[in-house]
């Protein structure tokens, strides 16, 4: 079986792969929060304070995550300044809705994989909920440059604009999100079945086109 040496050499690289992944991403971890901190320091003059986290670990959970690991930063918690007030028989209620986020996740653990995305705002107003977009993955720590660190916060608050009860976007940044969900490699074998589907139908209408045309000439 001259096919058990190949495929041994390639299994061995995928765990050189995940171990190599393993001991870069501290070291590169501190640099994405340095560019994150930077961020949120140039971005002050909104007076607004991003939330880093930089663990999914929490003093007020239950939950201990082992191998995962997270950096990530997201818009804070704001009013939006609406409120349901419920009269009880002996006390009044006030429901004051908020929103939080969105956040841009990056996120790893021991299979080596590396991925970056960005999850929609919590609002209480919202009447559709959008879903999560994978903007990037990937096995290398060092594939995460400053540039694309630097292009994935862009991204971030373009997004914010677009998914935000609370701001405004323009149309080109509305269809610049929508390209993004439509590249987005979760929903990329989907898009791609059906724009094959759709080559094959003209596909199918062309050749019956010619078909027609080559018969109507011949007779």
């Amino acid at each position: 079986m001259n096919f058990i040496d190949s495929e041994l050499k390639k299994r061995r690289k995928y765990e050189k792969t995940k171990r190599f992944s393993s001991i870069n991403w501290p070291i590169k971890k501190q640099e994405i929060e340095s560019i994150f901190r930077e961020f949120n320091h140039l971005f002050s003059d909104s007076k607004m304070n991003f939330d880093i986290k930089t663990t999914l670990n929490s003093d007020f959970s239950n939950k201990f995550y082992v191998g995962y690991d997270v950096i990530q930063i997201g818009f804070p918690f704001r009013w939006t300044g609406n409120q349901v007030v419920t009269e009880g028989d002996e006390q009044v209620t006030m429901d004051h809705k908020s929103e939080h986020g969105p956040t841009l996740v990056i996120s790893t653990s021991k299979l080596g994989i590396i991925n970056v995305i960005l999850m929609p705002a919590k609002n209480d107003d919202k009447k559709i909920e959008v879903e999560s977009l994978l903007l990037f993955t990937t096995n290398n720590p060092n594939d995460l440059t400053r540039e694309k660190i630097e292009k994935f916060l862009h991204q971030f608050v373009i997004f914010q604009r677009v998914d935000s009860l609370l701001e405004l976007s323009s149309f080109n940044e509305e269809i610049y999100i929508k390209w993004l969900y439509f590249f987005d490699a979760r929903k990329r074998q989907k898009a791609q079945s059906i724009l094959f589907n759709i080559a094959n139908h003209w596909a199918a209408v062309l050749l019956s086109a010619l078909a027609a045309w080559l018969i109507a000439k011949n007779t």
